[in-house]
This record gives C-alpha cells, sequence and structure tokens, in this order.
C-alpha cells in the first residue's frame, strides 16, 4: 500500500469515519486491490496545486462534497465559505472543531480568516 493511500486511512480512523469539514459520517470499503474510502476523499489542506505534500500533516479525509466545493481555494477563502454554511445549518460546534483540529496542527485558523487570534466561537465576535 502507498503512502498517500496509509495517509487517507490514517485520517479517516482518526478522524473517526466523518469529514474532517463539515462531520458528516463517510463509508469505508474493501476492495480487491487494498483499502479504499468511499465517499471519503484525501483532501489537502494545502492544496497540492498550492504547493501542499501528501503529508500526514497535510491531509485530511473529507466527503466528496466538501473536497470538490473547496477544490484548490485557499484555506483561508476555503474557512469563510465552511463557516457561512455551518452558520446557516445551525452548527456552529462543527465549525469550532474544525478550528481545534486545525489548531492541533499548528494551523492558527482564525487569524487567517480575519478573526485577531484564536479565541471564542466566531458568531460572538
Amino acid at each position: 500500500m502507498n503512502r498517500h493511500r496509509i495517509a487517507r486511512l490514517k485520517a479517516y480512523e482518526k478522524q473517526g469515519g466523518r469529514c474532517f469539514w463539515c462531520g458528516v459520517p463517510t463509508r469505508r470499503e474493501t476492495a480487491d486491490k487494498g483499502v479504499f474510502l468511499a465517499p471519503s476523499t484525501a483532501e489537502h489542506l494545502v492544496p497540492k496545486s498550492r504547493g501542499g505534500t501528501n503529508s500526514q500533516r497535510n491531509i485530511v479525509s473529507a466527503c466528496k462534497q466538501c473536497n470538490c466545493c473547496r477544490g484548490n481555494m485557499p484555506l483561508a477563502m476555503w474557512l469563510i465559505v465552511l463557516r457561512e454554511t455551518l452558520i446557516v445549518q445551525r452548527r456552529t460546534h462543527h465549525f469550532n472543531e474544525v478550528l481545534s483540529s486545525l489548531r492541533d496542527r499548528g494551523i492558527h485558523a482564525l487569524t487567517l480568516v480575519g478573526y485577531p487570534g484564536d479565541g471564542p466561537d466566531p458568531e460572538t465576535r
């Protein structure tokens, strides 16, 4: 099994079978030639087209819808779109989980989207 596939599988397992961005459950299936994730996809925090790598630190598991919606959008721009989507869905708690997960990876996302540092729920600012 290649490193990219291993990174995808580890991301899937670490996230408990849920999309990193929206939190919807995804499923893992097996194939004759190893393990693949469907409809889950490998999502690069820094898109490969923008210099990102296939390192474990840069890969999360995302549903196809989030991965396709984001495309190669910069992380800061995607977080703004995601935040607005989750606010409409009344799921800001999940946005806070995303921020926490990014913070664990050394990415201080609130600063990226124009907030003056990591703090409380962005809706309250």
